[in-house]
């Protein structure tokens, strides 16, 4: 498959644009981008923006809002306390982890390159705290709705996360920083 395919796609409203998708560097298959002709010049806008972990968790809290709602599932006992703890105990964790990494004067932002790489803190037990913080957080919530619907989001955040917002985060990790990120990664788990 060639590097760039080009789709024509009509809007609603009658505009049309230029969908493509271009090979990422590395493990990922085809992340997709949109152009819009606007006033003659072309307005970028990526998917991957929407899959920083901030967007993904407020989009998996909705599906698992919705999913109590309307599936149900009752848990037999009281969880609103569990829940609540876990989410301030995740709160603190990607507090604590995103003042460190902005500390090291390096992005919190997943799809752009790293500029220290860091292995104090947080990343002694896992090579991504702030994303496990986010699934902590949608699992308190899942326990806060007290049903067993209540954790889609939190299967569907962590599916999004491991399979492939992380590999793509960790291939581009091991090129910048080589050996020594290997050997962090063959010390440290993923998650936890």
């Amino acid at each position: 498959m060639p590097p760039f395919q080009f789709i024509r796609v009509l809007s609603s409203v009658g505009l049309e644009r230029l969908v493509y998708t271009q090979e990422v560097r590395g493990s990922n298959p085809l992340v997709p981008t949109i152009f819009c002709p606007l006033g003659g010049r072309f307005l970028i806008m990526s998917w991957t923006r929407f899959l920083l972990p901030p967007f993904l968790t407020i989009l998996c809290i909705a599906l698992s809002f919705f999913a109590s709602q309307y599936f149900g599932g009752n848990i037999p006992i009281t969880t609103h306390w569990l829940g609540f703890l876990i989410i301030i105990i995740a709160l603190f964790n990607i507090m604590r982890t995103a003042r460190l990494i902005r500390s090291n004067k390096t992005t919190v932002n997943t799809f752009k390159g790293s500029s220290y790489f860091i292995k104090t803190g947080p990343f002694r037990y896992s090579r991504n705290p702030i994303y496990l913080g986010f699934l902590m957080i949608l699992i308190g919530i899942g326990l806060l709705y007290g049903t067993f619907s209540g954790f889609v989001g939190a299967l569907i955040f962590y599916l999004v996360a491991d399979f492939w917002c992380i590999p793509f985060k960790e291939n581009k990790l091991g090129k910048m920083f080589g050996e020594e990120y290997l050997e962090y990664k063959r010390n440290v788990r993923r998650w936890i």
